[in-house]
This record gives structure tokens, sequence and C-alpha cells, in this order.
């Protein structure tokens, strides 16, 4: 076991059951609250839903868990509207409930139109694919994108696409001149894979939702266009 998530254990037992040894007793559980949300920060994925007691122990504050929206569930008037919304045959394109939802994220984006899919890993998925259209293209993505750690490798497994990254910075960018240097349409080599795609993700997931700059973004588009290359944005966020 990780030292770290062993101290982790540690002090949430401390905090529920036991003391943490203190000369002053109305700020013994104060500090070891302090610890574990420094721990709790660096073992991001792995914590659990914790209740902290005050600096005195006599309040409790609910803990809201942000590590992602999938764990919302919805509330009585979200399963009423589920099972009385009007549906029909989504594959004849028949269903009135998904196609007014397509329209709604059309004209939101100001897009031509839009595809509602079953999940986020499943849109970055056909994305892809629709930008690179052969076998043995390449996406350029960060080294911490949800793309890049989260997907099971899709985009080789099932598009035949190539992935070559750049360094993710703590904002979530990445060093523009790293990214043009990655650029490569078939040369000097021609045995090299052909650069399509560059991904950026915004807000960025594991970079603690991070909201990239839009002057970051707007570079981006322009090396893209210089290159001939396309853009994704993974805004599941």
């Amino acid at each position: 076991m990780h030292v770290r998530t062993l101290s982790c254990r540690v002090l949430h037992f401390l905090l529920n059951h036991g003391d943490v040894a203190s000369s002053n007793p109305c700020f013994r559980r104060h500090d070891a609250a302090t610890l574990l949300v420094r721990c709790a920060a660096r073992g991001y994925y792995n914590t659990g839903k914790p209740r902290f007691p005050g600096p005195c122990g006599a309040t409790h504050v609910r803990v809201v868990d942000l590590r992602s929206d999938t764990v919302t569930k919805p509330g009585l008037a979200m399963r009423q509207a589920m099972a009385e919304a009007e549906v029909g045959d989504d594959v004849m394109g028949e269903d009135p409930t998904v196609n007014d939802l397509q329209k709604i994220a059309a004209d939101m984006f100001g897009m031509e139109a839009a595809l509602f899919v079953p999940s986020g890993t499943m849109g970055n998925l056909i994305a892809v694919m629709v930008h690179c259209r052969e076998r043995g293209d390449e996406v350029i993505v960060g080294d911490l994108s949800h793309l890049h750690i989260y997907e099971q490798g899709g985009s080789a497994q099932l598009a035949g696409v190539h992935s070559t990254t750049v360094t993710t910075r703590s904002d979530g960018t990445f060093d523009l001149k790293q990214l043009e240097s990655k650029i490569r349409h078939g040369y000097p080599d021609p045995h090299y894979p052909r650069s399509r795609l560059i991904c950026v993700e915004n807000t960025h997931n594991i970079q603690g939702g991070r909201v990239l700059p839009l002057h970051f973004l707007q570079d981006v588009r322009a090396v893209a266009d210089h290159y001939g290359l396309s853009v994704h944005m993974d805004g599941a966020r």
C-alpha cells in the first residue's frame, strides 16, 4: 500500500473513531481535518466522501463531491419527466425528444447539426474517426488528457489512429512550439504517420477543472489552420 494512501486512512480513522494528539483539544480535530484535505487533494480519485467535524467537533459539514458529474442522481421530478417523455424510433430518426435535444444543442453551439450519443467516450471516438479519415492517421493530444488516458485506447483499437502527445502544463495548456514540432505529414520519412487532428480538453479533468484561456485556443486554431489540421475539443465537463 502506498504510504500516502495509508496516511489518509489513518487520518480518516482518527477523525471518526479516535483522537489526534494535541495540547489543544479544540484544534486537534481541526488540524487533522486540514491534513486530510491536503492528503485527499493529492489522491484525488481515491478518496471517499468523509464528513469532517468542525473546529471543536460540535458541527458536521457535508462534503460536496465534485469528482465528476457522473456521481449525481436524478430527482423525483427528473424521473417523472423521463417516464412521461414522448418517445419514438430513434434509429429511424423518429424520437421527438432526441430530435429536440439535438436541435437545441446545435443551436446552442452554432452548428448545422448535433448527434446524441450514450457517452462522452463515444463522442470523442466519433470525432476522432470523422477527422482522421484513414487508418494510420495521427492525433496530437496532451499527455494528461482524458482521451489519451481514460478511454481504453479506443482511437487505436477501433479507428486505427495513432496518438502522439505533448506535455500538459498545470493549467491544462501545452507549449505551442512543442505542438508544432509534433506535426508531420509523412515527411521526412514516408513511413511516418500523417498528422490530422489536434485535441484539446476544456475544462481539463486531471488538472482540476482548469478552464483553458481563450487566447490559447485561438493560438492552437491558428497552428492547425497553418498546417491544414482539424481541432477537436473534449468539453464533457
